[in-house]
């Protein structure tokens, strides 16, 4: 005749497995949970998404700007998400196309929102708005331009944003490119290029010396706005480039004439870039 299990043993038993329930609980917990939020942003993006091409098509601009900028928030969100890579060119695409809508609200709002993503996607939505211009002051998208592009840090917006130093007659726009430039220490294979140009823009704007008690007013190329601007940037970008601590233009340039076989060496690594 078969034995029968005593009470006890079977508690045992019982025991045993409802541990072993939760351990597999606990195991799978985190997989199921990271599953659901990935389904959960998928479907915020897009609603989202869905939102905006709603507020385009009906004209709602009072929404659409409120839809720009629930998506730097959203794209924080979808960024701490592990495997959202398609997501947050997702959001960078919704708010790209913007910048060419027809209101120089959304447009400017648009431009604003991609340096609030910091998105390296980005890049392409911005190089078409960094461009010199003849007027002074800049007008306002382009001078949002030049600020997210300090944000974005991409190497295609290092030229544009050099031609800008160099030939834009807005004061406060050749100083904001030249401080955005200062932001680009992570991008290795462009900054000694941007140390040069800067340092050669600054060199070529300095007036040239006058006798004492002659009023100047002119330096052969037009006012000194710009020079006033690139006399403080300059030294100021370039110690935020290389993260050093140099106090004048002169210095630098004499700190760049004494490395100039190795100006890699300029370019501190126990520190983090900007």
């Amino acid at each position: 005749m078969a034995s029968q299990a005593s009470p006890h043993g079977r508690w045992v038993a019982v025991a045993i497995g409802l541990a072993l329930a939760l351990l597999l609980g606990a195991w799978l917990a985190p997989a199921a949970a990271g599953e659901d939020e990935g389904q959960t942003l998928t479907m915020r993006v897009r609603e989202h998404a869905n939102r905006l091409g709603s507020c385009r098509r009906t004209r709602d601009v009072h929404g659409l700007h409120e839809e720009i900028w629930r998506a730097p928030v959203l794209y924080r969100e979808v960024e701490e998400a592990d495997g959202c890579a398609g997501l947050r060119a997702r959001l960078v695409r919704g708010i790209g196309t913007l910048c060419r809508h027809g209101d120089a609200r959304i447009r400017l709002s648009a431009v604003e929102a991609l340096g609030a993503m910091k998105s390296e996607a980005g890049a392409r939505y911005l190089k078409p708005l960094l461009k010199p211009g003849r007027e002074k002051p800049a007008d306002p998208l382009t001078m949002a331009a030049i600020e997210s592009a300090g944000d974005v840090r991409h190497e295609s917006l290092v030229a544009p944003l050099l031609k800008i130093a160099r030939r834009c007659p807005c004061p406060l726009a050749t100083r904001r490119a030249v401080e955005s430039l200062g932001g680009y220490r992570s991008i290795e294979k462009k900054r000694e290029a941007i140390l040069l140009e800067l340092l050669e823009v600054a060199v070529i704007e300095r007036p040239e010396p006058v006798p004492e008690g002659v009023a100047v007013q002119s330096d052969g190329r037009g006012d000194l706005g710009r020079w006033k601007a690139l006399s403080t940037s300059v030294p100021e970008a370039l110690n935020r480039l290389t993260g050093r601590d140099v106090d004048t233009l002169d210095a630098w340039i004499a700190l760049v004439d004494e490395n100039r076989e190795h100006l890699g060496s300029l370019f501190e690594t126990d520190k983090v870039g900007a």
